[in-house]
């Protein structure tokens, strides 16, 4: 990682004008002219915010320049690199650029939905303690048609440690985080922003806020060919948290996480009683989430805590009634565990009440494990009203 500036090799051909701006916008430009001048403009269209676009060329062999500097806007800086440096060098040489105490991360083929960027910005600085956030976005292909899959993963802090569920496109950081987490780890080929996100871990939660913001453009020029990093960047994590850090609030966040990863791997391991006890130093701690109340469960059934592992479920389950969104594959979980471990107590109240839920959410979910659940409660419910039959 390294956040210095090589002399001579970055010139700012135009500089923002804007005072005070609340956030910068970090855009590094590849050989995106098809592409470029519609991000841009996507953010210069936002209102209710003062904010400054620090676009980074990254010594673009198309007409990628030229389509920036076509842009005329008071609020947009222009920076031209003398060679290649990859995007990684491209963010971080943005971000030192930054006059704002905040950065919006943001790229050159991607659109910014109107008037996103006021509210999302005010939600993400509305709690003190916050310093960084993510948003949700929608895929559009590479002429901007909805492709009609959109991402929305609010925090877990368990499932962020399994994969990246975190977008890249439009993420908050505070400027001076961004700094002390040493900025984007250039020696990474893939999974920069993965690894940066788990740094960012290590000092505090990201607020998520639950709007869609971004249109990601999906085409071949950004779909990665190579394998899932997430096991490799997750290694990096293991071995940091491993030692003591000396500032006492993120060695508790890095106790925190020791436990949450021991938690992972015992669950991978199927021992059940190292899960309990590292998910009661992680709910001590404050942490929640579905993951943490999936192991936990499933941990409980296994033991024999029938009762405890469905009082669990539960929970999800007043959840998906009350109408939260739930993610599609947590609202399978919820009815499954709950209705096969009602089923296993042969708890015909429960059964009963999670019936009518389960049978609404089956053409919504379609996932044949509900509809096999619902059965087997049903059926179980159907002999345990029989009459018993008298020799």
């Amino acid at each position: 990682m390294a956040l210095g500036l090589e002399n001579g090799q970055v010139r700012r051909v135009r500089a923002a004008k804007v005072r005070r701006p609340g956030v910068s916008i970090v855009m590094p430009v590849r050989n995106a002219d098809r592409y470029v001048r519609a991000a841009v403009e996507s953010i210069l269209a936002q209102t209710g915010i003062t904010f400054e676009v620090i676009a980074v060329d990254d010594d673009s062999r198309d007409a990628s320049a030229e389509e920036l500097l076509s842009i005329r806007d008071d609020r947009l800086t222009v920076l031209s690199l003398s060679r290649k440096m990859g995007i990684s060098r491209t963010r971080n040489i943005g971000s030192q650029h930054a006059r704002a105490a905040w950065l919006c991360v943001f790229d050159a083929d991607d659109l910014m939905l109107p008037e996103t960027l006021a509210p999302y910005f005010a939600a993400v600085t509305a709690r003190e303690d916050a310093f960084w956030g993510y948003c949700g976005l929608t895929l559009v292909d590479a002429g901007g048609a909805p492709l009609g899959a959109r991402m929305r993963n609010p925090f877990d802090l368990l499932k962020l440690l399994q994969k990246n569920i975190i977008p890249h496109p439009m993420a908050l950081v505070r400027r001076d985080v961004f700094v002390e987490a040493g900025g984007y780890d250039e020696d990474l080929p893939v999974g920069a922003d993965y690894d940066l996100w788990l740094r960012l871990l290590e000092q505090g939660d990201p607020v998520f806020f639950d709007e869609t913001c971004v249109q990601y453009r999906q085409h071949k020029g950004n779909i990665s060919k190579t394998a899932d990093t997430s096991a490799r960047v997750r290694s990096l994590l293991d071995h940091r948290v491993l030692y003591p850090h000396p500032d006492p609030h993120q060695e508790r966040r890095r106790v925190l996480l020791r436990h949450a990863l021991l938690l992972l791997d015992a669950a991978a391991g199927r021992r059940w009683r190292e899960v309990i006890v590292h998910g009661s130093v992680l709910m001590d701690g404050g942490v929640l989430g579905f993951e943490l109340d999936r192991h936990i469960s499933e941990a409980l059934r296994a033991l024999g805590h029938r009762r405890e592992a469905l009082n669990v479920a539960l929970m999800w389950v007043e959840k998906l009634s009350r109408g939260q969104r739930l993610l599609p594959y947590e609202s399978v979980w919820t009815l499954c565990q709950a209705l096969s471990v009602a089923a296993e107590l042969q708890d015909s109240r429960v059964i009963s009440a999670l019936l009518p839920l389960a049978e609404r959410m089956i053409p919504a979910l379609k996932d044949p494990n509900v509809g096999m659940a619902t059965e087997v409660a049903r059926d179980l419910l159907r002999r345990m009203s029989e009459p018993m039959l008298v020799n």
